[in-house]
This record gives C-alpha cells, sequence and structure tokens, in this order.
C-alpha cells in the first residue's frame, strides 16, 4: 500500500517524475497494482519526452503500452494515449514511418472511443499527426534528395 501511495505521489510531481521516482521507489519498483505501474511508466515517459530524452521516453512508454495493453486489452483507452505519445517521440527520433504506425493505431482507439464522431477532438489531433508524418514520409528533405522510404 505505500508503494501505491508512493506511486500516485510521484504523478502529482510530474515536473519532478523522476526524482520522485528514484527517491519514493528505487531504481526497480515493485508495485502489486500493474495499473499504477502502466501509469507511473507513462508519466515518467511523458516527462522525458518534455525534457527532449525521446530515446530514454520510449522505454517507458513501451513498459506503460505492454502492461496497459495486458490488462486493459488492444482497445484500452490508455493504450491510445500511449500509442499517440510513442507516435510524437518516434517522429522527434527521425523515424516517420514507426510514428505513423503509432499513430494510426492510437487513432483507430480513439475513433472507438468516439463512436465513430470524426469531429472528436482527439480524432481530430491524431488524423494531423498522421497526415503530418505520412507527408514527411512521401516528400524529399530537399529537391531531387529521395527519402529511400
Amino acid at each position: 500500500m505505500c508503494t501505491e501511495i508512493a506511486a500516485l505521489k510521484i504523478i502529482a510531481y510530474h515536473d519532478d517524475v523522476e526524482r520522485e521516482y528514484l527517491l519514493k521507489l528505487g531504481d526497480e519498483p515493485n508495485i502489486s497494482n500493474p495499473m499504477l505501474e502502466c501509469i507511473l511508466h507513462g508519466a515518467i515517459g511523458e516527462s522525458k519526452y518534455k525534457e527532449g530524452k525521446y530515446g530514454e521516453a520510449m522505454t517507458h512508454l513501451r513498459t506503460a503500452y505492454t502492461t496497459a495493453k495486458e490488462q486493459g486489452g488492444e482497445t484500452h483507452p490508455e493504450v491510445g494515449h500511449l500509442l499517440n505519445v510513442m507516435g510524437a517521440c518516434q517522429a522527434q527520433l527521425g523515424n516517420p514511418s514507426d510514428a505513423a504506425r503509432h499513430f494510426r493505431e492510437a487513432l483507430f482507439i480513439a475513433r472507438i472511443k468516439a463512436k465513430g464522431n470524426e469531429t472528436d477532438p482527439e480524432v481530430q489531433s491524431l488524423a494531423a499527426n498522421l497526415s503530418m508524418v505520412e507527408q514527411s514520409i512521401n516528400r524529399p528533405s530537399w529537391p531531387g534528395q529521395s527519402t529511400g522510404m
């Protein structure tokens, strides 16, 4: 129970999430609730993304994604959220094909959540993200250069 309370406290301190994580749980947390572990890793991943540490972010986001998918199923809203952040990381890492795959999966989940409402803000945002990375895949970086994708 104390570990779960510490995990919730970490989430409250989103800006200092890594420091709180290390202080309260140590390097290898033993959290008895898998969804709390998912939330924890997701929060750390998002914090790392905001710091521009995209590789580190992906490590935590993958852990959170795996747990969310195992616990909530492939179309759980948290899975969709994590896929969106993973897509943004992949775009920043210069992997537009991987970013597009993540955004496409997140968009599929968002459409289910929105019951097919294409005017839903999350659906529109994800569609825009997907469109942006697909355009970067299909256009050369500069005139005459092929992207090789």
